[in-house]
């Protein structure tokens, strides 16, 4: 690796200056075209168009990470690592981890639908002696008051 010289420094900051042109000029392009037409929305400068993009990037991430939830692949390396904890605790335990997830995430969340599957799987596939013994009690859940 060669050292940072003044020549790198002026090509990124030239790669920097142009990117921000483009992004703030085709934002401000499609919403003039488009948000006055659809929604009666009132035309912005080149200045408001970066200012929505820099809003849109901290709020929804991009290019450089993935948002305020993480990547997808973050996501899966710590649900396979869990996976892997889980195989190797006893019943009990894996019940006692299920009562403390279950208090910081609803039912849709990362051991909601997901913990009744890798269950199912253990019972299919019981590697592990321990968890041939674990029975599962499905609890009826309740409807939300919408639903009839």
């Amino acid at each position: 690796m060669g050292r940072f010289t003044a020549a790198k420094f002026f090509k990124i900051l030239v790669c920097g200056v142009a990117f921000v042109a483009v992004m703030g000029s085709a934002i401000k392009y499609l919403w003039n075209w488009l948000m006055p037409t659809l929604f009666n929305l009132p035309l912005i400068t080149f200045w408001q168009a970066l200012g929505l993009f820099i809003l849109c990037k901290l709020l929804f991430g991009g290019m450089f990470g993935g948002g305020p939830k993480g990547s997808w692949k973050d996501k899966k390396l710590w649900r396979d690592k869990m996976a892997e904890k889980m195989k190797n605790m006893s019943p009990e335990e894996r019940e006692k981890m299920r009562e403390k997830l279950g208090k910081c995430w609803s039912h849709r969340g990362p051991w909601g639908e997901q913990w009744r599957h890798f269950e199912d799987e253990l019972k299919n596939n019981p590697s592990n002696t321990d968890t041939s013994t674990h029975t599962h009690t499905e609890t009826k859940e309740e409807k939300p008051p919408y639903q009839s």
